[in-house]
């Protein structure tokens, strides 16, 4: 998917080319979207009532809906709920993290390589996180005491750095 674009009140078109590199153009039909973040392959939505719904490239199970697509990679235009309560999330390539409305942390994708993962629960009581961010190979949690901390899907919350006020992430870099 190259990017993808709210268009009027309701729907949601995305474009990407298909294995042949021809250009595809689909619309979403998703209502009541408070909240949408694009990763590298997939798209997120929160609606106003705090689900989240992913449609896009279900790499290595991208989606979070359990389906494995390891030998064959389609774009699927279908929106599919994968949490509820969510308050915030951030996706990288193949994956993607959320915050619940209860402060925890929520991660989907090749968890160990299962490449059908659906949403796991990651980490309890994250009722200080300010900023998730995600990018082609790790997430970082910013915390309100200023505590930074990435984690993969292989290792869990390590310490980056201290006394960080905002962070942005893009491809391979990090501005702190």
């Amino acid at each position: 998917m190259r990017y993808g674009k709210i268009q009027g009140r309701y729907s949601i078109r995305i474009d990407y080319t298909d294995e042949s590199n021809k250009p595809v153009n689909k619309k979403i039909k998703i209502d009541n979207v408070s909240y949408i973040t694009a990763g590298s392959s997939i798209t997120a939505a929160i609606k106003n009532d705090g689900s989240l719904w992913t449609w896009g490239l279900n790499n290595y199970g991208a989606l979070g809906n359990g389906a494995d697509y390891t030998k064959t990679f389609k774009v699927d235009s279908k929106p599919y709920n994968i949490l509820n309560d969510v308050k915030s999330d951030s996706l990288g390539e193949d994956w993607g993290i959320a915050v619940k409305n209860d402060g925890a942390l929520w991660m989907w994708s090749s968890k160990n390589e299962s490449y059908t993962t659906p949403p796991i629960h990651v980490y309890d009581n994250a009722d200080g996180i300010t900023q998730v961010l995600g990018n082609e190979s790790i997430s970082l949690v910013l915390f309100n005491n200023g505590k930074l901390y990435r984690f993969t899907a292989e290792e869990s919350l390590s310490l980056v750095m201290e006394s960080v006020i905002n962070v942005s992430i893009y491809g391979n870099h990090c501005l702190v």
